[in-house]
């Protein structure tokens, strides 16, 4: 009991050691926009897992923003966590629209591990036009409040998780966002 007590913990260590190595260590500095991220991992009773935000400059202009989390526990969840996060960052840097990224690192997803499955929301806001387009993969919805006060969760955009089906097509949403509108993505 004691051995299998030390393999554990160890290998939680690892996992978790993993895992924040790949989280930012800081977000980037984007003229017009303030940007924050918490990360707070399960107690010692919870495994570490695969959840994950990154925060993407695309252009001046355009900021590509994520929130994910694989499935599953672990050293396992947490290296595919590294490596989907990566994929991401690269498939980001095309410039192509959110659901055409999500799509290319759904393909990713099952080279990665044939059995990974991942939920994730991948936004590119557009600070000249005032818009969010975005793609949530089996993930939880992005909350924006507006500066009226309002509070909404953007329902659209929808889409199957990642690892699902190599064949999945993914949705698009757009939003406008007046100035001083907040957006929330979280796991």
């Amino acid at each position: 009991a004691m051995e299998r007590a030390l393999q554990y913990e160890s290998e939680r260590t690892i996992a978790e050691t993993l895992q924040q190595s790949v989280l930012p260590e800081s977000l980037p500095v984007v003229d017009g926009v303030q940007m924050a991220a918490r990360y707070l991992p399960g107690t010692a009773a919870v495994d570490v897992g695969g959840d994950w935000f990154d925060a993407i400059p695309l252009t001046d202009t355009r900021l590509g923003l994520a929130v994910g989390d694989v499935v599953g526990k672990g050293v396992r969840a947490a290296a595919t966590m590294a490596q989907l996060r990566n994929g991401l960052r690269a498939f980001a840097l095309d410039q192509m629209k959110p659901s055409s990224t999500v799509t290319r690192l759904n393909r990713l997803t099952g080279e990665v591990d044939d059995s990974a499955f991942a939920t994730l929301v991948y936004a590119v806001l557009d600070l000249d036009r005032r818009v969010l387009r975005f793609t949530a993969a089996g993930h939880l919805p992005p909350a924006v409040r507006y500066p009226d006060g309002r509070v909404e969760f953007l329902e659209g955009g929808r889409s199957l998780p990642l690892g699902v089906s190599v064949e999945a097509e993914f949705e698009q949403e757009a939003v406008e966002l007046p100035t001083g509108s907040t957006i929330v993505l979280f796991t």
